[in-house]
């Protein structure tokens, strides 16, 4: 096709859009002027022919220029234009002014593409039509999908949901099955641990009942010795004097004199045996109840409360002091509270003695082998810190009777010379084993410790054993003194009356005269200077003939002061009566 019939649409339609026309209404604007059909197969060829349009008066009303652009009347017939009579009467009266006829040529290429065009129109309405169509179908397969995948999710959902719900309360089933051999196995164990504890009070009730049924037989000893004591120091006394009447009389009777000191000597051989078997009875009375908190001791569950234990014990007694009363009674307050069953710290957590049926005696003898320690830890190197640790001592000791029996009984195991008692070496047994009763210690490897060494450390415990004597109870505390001046008498006269040992015999007695040798003078008078005296005459003339060592000049310059100036000073770090 040549260059002239090559028309773009657009460019066709540019006159009917400069008009602000469609191609149809344009139609309908020529269509009174065509008497005959121009569109289909069968009508006129408008190319061969020419149209003459006459172009109305710009006049016309504008109401039917509103009704001509309306696309709701219709453009057929002639009736569109001269619809009613009164619109030609309108028209009549109005001035016509005469307009020029323009006649435009048709172009066949035109035509056709209109109608080229319009063909296309109408092939995209019935493609968009046929893809309507197949979206509708498309998304009405797609709602079905959905509808049966809904529906099949529905199902899958519900179907789960009594899985679960089943399986739930199957494992609600076995859960309840499983607690309930929980509880049975509880409540069994519960029983049985039940009875192992009554029937361990019950072997702990027996127990105390064989010690108190004890020691009220070692008190009634107690009196019986002491009474034999007396008598043996009477007798003494008259045998001296009988003596040396006898010698006076003649030798005639030296004989028979003879005679009867060898049964006053089998009679003192019998008191020996006596206190032998009294010092038994401590020493079963100690390992009765070590050999009972043995089975605390060596539980491997029980380490962390052993632990505590200890811990609850130990601070409190280190701290021990009379810097001033509140911390004083505070130390107190928690080591009381321990033995009376409460919770009480220990580091992070807290304990108590009920936490073990043996809880109580196990943390008793604790605490009464660490008052103990302290002689060997501070008293030994400072006199003075003996006080504060023997108050509290003996205010443990009114409230919890047991706690002094074990002091007593740690005390005479580290120096049995404070009972008095000279320990025998048995038949068979060693040196090294020997010297362990008698306090002495071995390093590792069996070297045995030096004598000034042990010297001091017996010396720390004569301190702690004199300031337990002359402490004077708390004021609030109605309970006599469980171990006062009295022993501290007894225990004196008594080591008088045994044959002295070298070093150790001066070492105690001295230090016990320094502590209380003022409390005992204020309470004995004459009577204690007369005990000095007998100290002074006989006892050092026996220990000059066996000891010539420190121990045995100090004590003799001691008494000699004390003597001289008729009074003991008191000593450093006693504390006054109305402390706490």
């Amino acid at each position: 096709m040549s260059a002239k019939h090559d028309l773009n649409i657009e460019d066709l339609l540019s006159g009917f859009d400069s008009m602000k026309l469609s191609a149809l209404r344009n139609a309908a604007k020529l269509s009174p002027l065509i008497k005959e059909r121009t569109i289909g197969p069968d009508c006129a060829d408008l190319s061969r022919r020419e149209v003459s349009i006459t172009i109305l008066p710009a006049a016309v009303d504008s109401n039917d220029t509103t009704k001509e652009n309306d696309p709701n009347v219709s453009n057929e017939g002639p009736s569109s234009i001269h619809a009613t009579p009164k619109s030609e009467e309108k028209k009549k009266s109005a001035p016509v002014t005469p307009q020029f006829t323009a006649i435009k040529h048709s172009d066949p290429t035109d035509c056709t593409a209109v109608q080229s065009k319009l063909h296309q129109q109408v092939l995209e309405r019935q493609r968009l039509a046929s893809v309507q169509k197949a979206l509708a179908e498309r998304h009405n397969k797609i709602r079905l999908a959905d509808e049966q995948r809904e529906a099949q999710l529905a199902k899958s959902l519900h179907e789960a949901s009594l899985n679960v719900a089943r399986k739930v309360q199957d494992s609600e089933q076995r859960l309840l099955h499983a607690v309930r051999e929980q509880e049975k196995l509880a409540q069994a164990a519960a029983a049985q641990r039940q009875a192992q504890m009554e029937e361990e009070n019950k072997r702990l009730n027996d127990i105390q009942a064989q010690l108190k049924r004890r020691q009220e037989e070692m008190r009634r000893k107690a009196q019986l010795i002491e009474t034999v004591r007396q008598s043996i120091g009477q007798f003494r006394v008259g045998t001296e004097t009988f003596t040396k009447a006898l010698t006076v009389i003649g030798v005639q009777h030296a004989t028979k004199f003879t005679n009867q000191k060898k049964a006053i000597r089998a009679l003192q051989k019998d008191f020996e045996q006596l206190l032998q078997g009294i010092n038994a009875n401590q020493e079963s009375f100690y390992e009765q109840h070590q050999t009972a908190v043995k089975q605390l001791m060596d539980d491997p569950s029980m380490k962390t409360y052993r632990f505590n234990c200890q811990k609850a014990i130990n601070v409190p007694v280190n701290a021990i002091s009379a810097v001033n009363r509140e911390h004083f009674i505070d130390k107190y307050s928690k080591l009381a509270a321990l033995l009376s069953g409460q919770n009480v710290k220990a580091g992070d957590g807290m304990v108590s003695i009920n936490g073990h049926p043996l809880g109580r005696t196990y943390c008793t003898m604790l605490l009464a082998k660490k008052f103990v320690s302290q002689a060997d830890t501070s008293i030994s190197s400072n006199a003075s810190a003996a006080f504060p640790v023997a108050a509290i001592a003996v205010a443990l000791w009114q409230r919890f009777p047991d706690f002094g029996r074990f002091f007593l009984a740690y005390l005479h195991r580290e120096c049995p010379y404070l009972v008095p008692y000279y320990l025998p070496q048995h038949e068979g047994q060693s040196q090294e084993e020997f010297l362990k009763t008698l306090g002495y210690r071995f390093a590792d490897g069996g070297v045995l410790e030096k004598q000034d060494q042990y010297l001091k450390r017996m010396s720390g415990l004569a301190r702690l054993y004199a300031a337990v004597i002359v402490t004077v109870p708390r004021k609030d505390d109605p309970t006599p003194h469980p171990h006062g001046l009295e022993y501290g008498w007894r225990w004196l006269t008594n080591i008088l009356n045994r044959f002295p040992q070298p070093d150790i015999c001066a070492t105690l007695i001295a230090e016990f005269l320094q502590t209380a040798g003022s409390e005992l003078h204020a309470a004995y008078g004459k009577q204690f200077l007369k005990v000095l005296r007998v100290l002074q005459g006989d006892y050092m003339s026996a220990l000059n003939r066996i000891d010539t060592g420190g121990p045995k000049a100090r004590l003799e310059g001691l008494i000699a002061k004390i003597l001289t100036e008729g009074r003991i000073e008191r000593p450093e770090g006693i504390m006054s009566v109305n402390f706490w």
